[in-house]
């Protein structure tokens, strides 16, 4: 959907390009100087900014995703769905609160007890999801522990009307424990609508679909499992939600808060909640903050970082999240393409999303053509038929990455070291990013303080990103460029290294691995990574490829060039439909 100027009000003076100032829609008829032009507006970008009250915007804005909205069945309970849930210590009037169903629904093929359940319909229970009073979304459980979601339907949190205008909530990962806690005393429980599952890709579309609820929270509990998934849950909804205002409800040697009403019966969940322990104070730890960590990283071995599938350049360089990876190369050898391509491998296998400052990437639909171009494999604006994707295509690409990847919007943000930062850590919380790239590190806005000289200002600058990634889990690709580049005899720049960027030894220092982005005369590209800090992420070396100027993927000497769509299509066969608690 796009807006026309008409429809904004503003008064653009004649004018159809360019930049202006012209009075604000908004406040400008309220103000005691009716005549002050207080509004800036870009035409060429559609974008406008008022100096005096905030109002600011653009012509283009995002088309609302249209959800299926499912049809309530109103049949009443069962005696025996009543005993069920009696049995786990629920009661006839809670069941009456959350407005629990039953009906004969088709449900999807499983296993019960090391058996497997053919799909087939299935009498269910239905936990009905409501939104302002309005049904939103229902899950259905049967008898042999097979879930499903209305397809297509929106996901959010299960009895979420409940947290609304309250100042602490707490969430937990079922809903029959959100009916726990209510039925213990605590109101303001809710669930998340999938359950927990330990993955690299673990999306909360619920929490992006309702943030607004969240703002102004000052109080978290955060009640989820305690099993394995259950603590990746916990760890990424501290992430998003801030750990700062993050409690963690424990529930002894139970797994979940029903588990623990069965075990201890009425009047002592409300314990585990007055007893929660506080996400330990920024920069202070005790042995017993990370015991779970301990114990866990001696019995499971650490999580493998995640490998981008590039034959032997994966034995180079994995990626995990909280590291930073410098990367440089000759001007025009193909460093951001380079990263780009690693992004676009990490978002179609793993679901990776992205926020994006790369001013010299500019505008936002050249950065499209990169990005859809790699994606589909076809040159999105090659002028040979048999190079150029089909408008379909396109249509592929624009889903990918609306999905995947966030653009900063220099008109409006701060494009200082603190601003950047801070804009990362608000994606993180958002829209739950995995990762960013600052490219290149010359068009940063630095604000060097009096007295303060370039080394140091960038090893503050370093740390600033160092603390902002590890915080809050992100991988960081920073890239920038060398100025110390010497030739050999015949005349050919020889391979820089991470002391050839300008300004300090830092850059070696404070990366956790650094890449060097090298073109040779026949077109191929050697990629050097000079610095692993870790073994178990990979190693010093050299890995060559062969570069498609059509497209910006690289390949292995004799390996075909990757396709990345296809692995979007089986990420999402994987990840997409809804998972049981």
């Amino acid at each position: 959907m796009k807006l026309t100027w008409q429809q904004t009000g503003i008064d653009l003076k004649s004018k159809s390009s360019g930049q202006l100032k012209t009075k604000c829609p908004k406040c400008s008829e309220q103000r005691k100087h009716k005549s002050d032009t207080c509004l800036s507006v870009n035409i060429d970008t559609q974008t406008w900014f008022c100096h005096n009250c905030g109002f600011k915007g653009t012509l283009n804005v995002a088309e609302k995703k249209t959800y299926v909205v499912p049809q309530c069945n109103i049949t009443s309970l069962s005696k025996e769905t009543i005993l069920w849930f009696s049995k786990r210590g629920i009661s006839e009037s809670t069941l009456q609160y959350f407005k629990i169903t039953e009906s004969e629904e088709w449900m999807p093929e499983g296993t019960f007890q090391d058996k497997k359940i053919e799909a087939g319909k299935r009498k269910t229970i239905n936990f009905n999801y409501y939104r302002d009073n309005e049904l939103v979304n229902i899950k259905y459980r049967d008898a042999k522990k097979s879930f499903r979601l209305v397809k297509d339907a929106e996901l959010i949190f299960y009895n979420l009307d409940s947290i609304k205008g309250k100042s602490e909530c707490l969430i937990c990962e079922g809903e029959i424990d959100c009916m726990t806690f209510y039925q213990e005393g605590y109101y303001s429980a809710i669930s998340v609508p999938n359950g927990a599952s330990k993955s690299n890709s673990a999306q909360l579309t619920y929490l992006d679909n309702n943030w607004e609820l969240f703002e102004a929270m000052e109080k978290i509990y955060i009640a989820t499992d305690n099993d394995e998934a259950g603590i990746y849950l916990r760890n990424e909804l501290i992430r998003r939600l801030g750990a700062d205002r993050c409690y963690v409800v424990s529930f002894n040697e139970c797994k979940d808060a029903n588990e623990f009403l069965e075990k201890n019966g009425p009047g002592k969940l409300i314990d585990c909640i007055k007893s929660s322990e506080p996400v330990p104070i920024k920069g202070i730890w005790t042995v017993e903050g990370f015991k779970d960590k301990i114990f866990s990283l001696y019995k499971d071995g650490r999580e493998k970082p995640t490998q981008v599938k590039l034959g032997d350049f994966d034995k180079l360089l994995s990626f995990r999240k909280g590291d930073l990876t410098v990367v440089t190369g000759i001007p025009s050898h193909g460093k951001s393409n380079f990263v780009i391509w690693l992004m676009v491998l990490l978002s179609s296998r793993y679901g990776w999303k992205w926020v994006i400052f790369a001013p010299e990437n500019m505008p936002e639909e050249e950065m499209f053509s990169m990005i859809s171009s790699m994606f589909i494999g076809q040159s999105f604006d090659s002028e040979i038929p048999t190079y150029k994707m089909a408008p379909v295509d396109v249509e592929n690409a624009y889903e990918f990455v609306k999905q995947h990847f966030y653009f900063f919007k220099f008109s409006e943000a701060d494009t200082s070291v603190t601003g950047i930062c801070d804009t990362i850590k608000e994606c993180v919380k958002k829209y739950g990013i995995n990762g960013a790239i600052v490219d290149p590190w010359n068009c940063v806005e630095h604000l060097v303080p009096n007295g303060q000289n370039e080394t140091q200002y960038i090893n503050e600058s370093l740390s600033k990103f160092t603390t902002i990634i590890k915080t809050y889990g992100i991988h960081l690709f920073l890239v920038a460029h060398p100025t110390k580049l010497k030739k050999d005899d015949s005349g050919v720049y020889e391979v820089p290294n991470l002391y050839s960027i300008s300004g300090s030894a830092h850059w070696y220092n404070k990366a956790d691995n650094g890449v060097i982005v090298y073109r040779n005369k026949d077109n191929s590209v050697d990629i050097h990574v000079q610095k692993i800090r870790w073994k178990f992420v990979g190693e010093v070396g050299t890995t060559r490829f062969n570069y498609d100027y059509h497209t910006g993927r690289y390949a292995e000497a004799g390996k075909e060039f990757l396709l990345p769509y296809r692995f979007w299509n089986e990420w999402k066969r994987l990840n997409d439909e809804p998972t049981p608690f």
